[in-house]
This record gives structure tokens, sequence and C-alpha cells, in this order.
């Protein structure tokens, strides 16, 4: 698991807004360069950096504020966003050594932009996903729009995006605990990786979502191996069954001279104990394959569901069981 240390910027400083609220920030240090360096000799490798007043006003606002924060964490892999929703934008900031950036409104009210970037920069971008109640919030949390999370994480899967960057706004800066739910029903909804965002207070916030990632990644571990075996399994009764259905249909032309006297449909149903071994296997392949081998299937469960009366009423009920009627 990768660790982001954040740093929110609003006027030059880095601050903590209680669920959204620009009216409602905790100023924690003055100076974003000495706060990035103090995460990066704590041992963080990974630094999340937003522009809280760009998020906002829909463009850069503390654009000196993030350069020194990427200074501060020299060696280290700083994502940034807030009010990056332009090409421009993106490419100022990969060529000013961003590592990633993150786009959050832009995702939404102009996917094409976003995908294209993605396209042209592999790895590179993120999609904020922010949700209030589930749905999608933008302009730095002020608009609620009425798309689930999930659908929206789902639009980028195939367009090169590095990752979802989900956060719960009603518990960010409220260290009420992350929203391991939430957090992990989007990571099931979508193939793209998920960053859990949003009202982590303690290393247990830590531990549970790490309970449930592995949790996460040995139940889709085990449904991907399923559904291989099913297809595996599905493949084997429809050949099977088809095969069978050949045989079937060999045996009626093979022994229509030998038993003159049972109607060419059914004289392929002339053995007696073989025949009930042979229709008991078929009758599962018949039920797993009837939509992968249709037609031969109903063919020889009409084969079947004649053939059997006829054989037992008109073959082994007026002779001894077991004996063979054309010898007896």
């Amino acid at each position: 698991m990768i660790i982001f240390p954040a740093i929110d910027l609003k006027g030059g400083q880095c601050v903590r807004l209680a669920e959204g609220d620009m009216n409602r920030a905790t100023v924690y240090a003055d100076d974003p360069s000495a706060q990035a360096a103090l995460f990066r000799a704590a041992g963080a490798t990974h630094l999340h950096v937003v522009d809280l007043d760009g998020a906002f006003a829909g463009d850069s606002r503390n654009a000196d504020g993030v350069k020194a924060a990427l200074a501060g964490f020299a060696g280290g892999h700083v994502q940034v966003g807030g009010g990056i929703r332009t090409a421009a934008h993106v490419e100022g900031w990969l060529a000013a050594g961003v590592w990633r950036v993150v786009m959050g409104t832009a995702a939404l009210e102009n996917p094409d932009l976003v995908r294209g970037l993605a396209g042209e920069h592999p790895g590179r971008i993120v999609v904020a996903v922010d949700a209030r109640d589930g749905m999608v919030a933008t302009r730095g949390w002020a608009d609620v729009s009425t798309l689930p999370v999930a659908d929206l994480a789902r639009r980028f899967e195939d367009a090169g995006v590095a990752a979802v960057l989900f956060t719960d706004v009603g518990r960010d800066g409220m260290l009420k605990g992350v929203n391991v739910e939430a957090t992990v029903a989007l990571a099931a909804a979508t193939s793209l990786p998920v960053i859990a965002s949003g009202g982590v207070a303690s290393i247990a916030d830590i531990h549970a979502l790490i309970g449930q990632a592995v949790w996460a990644t040995v139940l889709l571990t085990f449904a991907m191996a399923a559904k291989n075996s099913y297809e595996i399994i599905i493949d084997f009764f429809s050949a099977t069954s088809t095969i069978f259905n050949v045989m079937v249909f060999v045996s009626i032309f093979v022994f229509r001279k030998r038993y003159p006297d049972v109607p060419r449909p059914y004289r392929a149903w002339m053995y007696p104990w073989s025949v009930y071994i042979i229709l008991a296997v078929y009758a599962v392949f018949f039920v797993i394959t009837i939509w992968t081998a249709l037609i031969p299937s109903l063919v020889g469960l009409a084969l079947t569901a004649t053939g059997i009366p006829y054989y037992y009423f008109k073959v082994v009920r007026p002779g001894r069981r077991g004996a063979d009627p054309v010898r007896r």
C-alpha cells in the first residue's frame, strides 16, 4: 500500500477544511516547502497536493505554493490537483516535474479532454471521484451532480488513467475515519486502482483499508478463477454433448438394418443397460449446454423423450429383463 500525505493549499498556507467548507479552515503551516520536507524526512515517497483556491476558481491560484512543495519533496512522487481543467494546465504541471495530475471537474464536464490527455500521458492522469452521499461533487465540492461515483469511474476504465482518487466529502477534514465500505464498493465496481481519501484519522484506518484490500483481492481472484473454470467446463460439456449427438445419429444409421422391426428413429436405443448410463450423462450435458448447443441438444432430447417409452414398453417389459429382444 502507498501512503500519500496531503498538503491542501489555501492562500499559500497548508490547511485542513472541514467537509470541504472554505469557511471552516484550520491552518497547520505557512511554508509548503517545509511541510513537504517533513513528510519526506518521515519516509514518505508520495505526496498529494491540492490547490483549494484553484478548485473553486477553475484555475491555478497557489502555483507558487505547489512548486514550493514540489521542491521540498525532492526525490519523491508528487501528484497535484485543484482547478486543473485544460490541456495547458496539465502540460504545464507535467513539465514542472509533477508525477501525476488529478482532474475531477473536467472528468465530469469534459470527459473527452481527460480521455485524450490520459492517452497522451499514460499513467500520469488521476480521475478525482469526490462524493456527497454517493453522488459526484465538483468545483471544489460546491456542486453536486446526479451521477453515482461508480458510473463516473467506469467511464475511464479503458482511457489509460492511472487511478481513481475517491474522497467522501462528508468525512474529509473531520477525522471521523475513512469510509472503508464506500471505498471498497467503488474498488469492486471498477477495474481501476482506487486511492482512498477523506477522514483518515489514525493508523487503524490504514489497517482497515489494508484488510479490506486483501479480502477484495482474494475474492476477486477467486471469482475470476471460478469464471474461467466455468467457461472451461461449459466448453467441455458443449463439445461432449455435440459428440454424443453425432454418435446417436451414426448409431441410427449403422443399426437401422440390424433391427428392422424397430422404427427407425429408435434403433439406436437397443442396448439394455449402457443406454441408461449414456442417457444419464447426456441429461447432465443437456442441462448445461442447452444454450451453447441448442439444436443438437433439442434433437437429442426429442429422441430421448420418445425413445425411452418405446424401448421400455415394447422391448424390455414384454420380454425378460435385460434380454436381447431380437435374439429372443
